[in-house]
């Protein structure tokens, strides 16, 4: 009889075991649940809790400004990239447009005044133009300084560095014929227009008197045409 007792008692604790297992483990969690929720607004309350939404929405801003920062990168290697290419393919351009030494050097041209006798004209090129050098004699300096000329009346003396030359662009202001030398002056053979000794227009249809090219004297027997004594 004490065995069967033993034995029922024993089954007893067994079954209530059993039946207070589950309620043991679900208070247990609970009491898990509550201190974790505890913990949490403690560390809420002291401005210590960081939501995990928080953590991930920092890390996105954090890959979106380093993916802005790289495009920006990229961008400014590619200007800088463009702008030297664009440097570089302009060094030919510039360079191509610097004028070389044969145009340096046409873009003046020296007389020498010692061969033209008084009376006589010499023609001379300067940057693909004709210049009429004439070494006038006193009786032509003196009937130029008595006149002013015609259609464009002017003074000689402001068409000239010296009297005895004048120095002026043998090309017609009418249409660019080249005019040819007669007593008077110069007769273009295209339209008559006539100029007397100092270049002053002095018959149609040419409206202005004969161009006068920057120049200057080097020396007593030498010319220099293309540049005045200012530019010098």
């Amino acid at each position: 009889m004490q065995d069967a007792s033993r034995f029922g008692r024993g089954r007893s604790s067994v079954f209530l075991k059993l039946l207070l297992s589950p309620i043991i483990a679900a208070a247990a969690m609970s009491f898990s649940s509550v201190l974790v929720i505890s913990n949490a607004l403690q560390l809420n309350r002291m401005g210590l809790w960081i939501d995990w939404r928080d953590l991930k929405m920092a890390d996105e801003d954090e890959e979106k400004a380093e993916d802005i920062s790289r495009r920006d990168f990229l961008g400014e290697v590619t200007s800088v990239v463009v702008g030297l290419g664009l440097a570089a393919s302009c060094v030919p351009f510039i360079e191509s447009m610097s004028p070389s030494e044969d145009v340096l050097s046409a873009a003046t041209t020296e007389v020498d005044l010692k061969p033209i006798d008084p009376g006589a004209t010499k023609t001379v090129p300067w940057q693909g133009k004709p210049i009429f050098v004439m070494h006038r004699t006193n009786e032509q300096i003196k009937a130029m300084q008595a006149s002013m000329g015609g259609f464009d009346p002017v003074a000689d003396a402001k068409r000239v560095e010296r009297p005895q030359w004048l120095v002026v662009i043998g090309i017609c202001t009418h249409l660019g014929c080249v005019p040819n030398k007669v007593d008077e002056g110069w007769l273009c053979p295209c339209h008559g227009s006539l100029y007397d000794n100092s270049g002053r227009v002095l018959r149609g249809p040419a409206p202005k008197n004969l161009y006068l090219p920057p120049y200057h004297f080097v020396s007593g027997d030498t010319l220099l045409i293309g540049k005045d004594e200012k530019q010098t």
